[in-house]
This record gives C-alpha cells, sequence and structure tokens, in this order.
C-alpha cells in the first residue's frame, strides 16, 4: 500500500469558480489569511470551516480535502483536470498533497 496523504484541492475549486482567496473568505465568513494558510498547508481546518469553505465553492468536504493513497491520485487529479478544462482553463494550479 502506498502512503497517506492528505489531498487539498482548495486553491482548485477556487480557481474553477473563479474566486480570489479574498472572496472565498467572505462567502466562508473567514479570513483571507486562514484561505492562504489552508491553501499552502500551514493550517488544516476544523471541519465548521471545511464544511463552509465547501458551501461555498458549491462543493463537498471530501472533494476539497481527502485522505489518499498515491494510486488514487492519479484518478481524482484527472477528474478534477476534466473540470477545470470545462471552464475554458487549460489546466488547474498544482495541487498540495501535503508534502
Amino acid at each position: 500500500m502506498g502512503t497517506i496523504t492528505l489531498t487539498n484541492r482548495l486553491r482548485v475549486f477556487r480557481a474553477i469558480e473563479n474566486l480570489t482567496q479574498e472572496a472565498l473568505a467572505q462567502k466562508a465568513g473567514i479570513s483571507r489569511k486562514s484561505v492562504n494558510a489552508i491553501e499552502v498547508g500551514r493550517f488544516i481546518p476544523s471541519t465548521d470551516t471545511a464544511l463552509r469553505l465547501a458551501q461555498a465553492l458549491n462543493v463537498t468536504v471530501e472533494q476539497i480535502f481527502s485522505l489518499s493513497s498515491q494510486e488514487k491520485d492519479a484518478d481524482q487529479d484527472q477528474s478534477v483536470n476534466k473540470r477545470f478544462q470545462a471552464i475554458g482553463h487549460s489546466r488547474p494550479p498544482q495541487l498540495d498533497r501535503g508534502n
């Protein structure tokens, strides 16, 4: 079995919704500094904050944050890439694997 990591796709889903960190923070009722800290992996959000972010981005918490093995990551990345391309972008920002 591969290494288990916390995958954080917050930046990707924020880009899909065409939101700045400030705009997402306002929609979720948190600070822009918190959004930034979560995106770069310096902070793991509380359940309440994760739910607020997911609701603001119209996705599930599991789509933004997930524990996954490296094998599953490739499949999930393809799915995110397809969604990102569907809105007219060539590729999403780099995904933070918590490394």
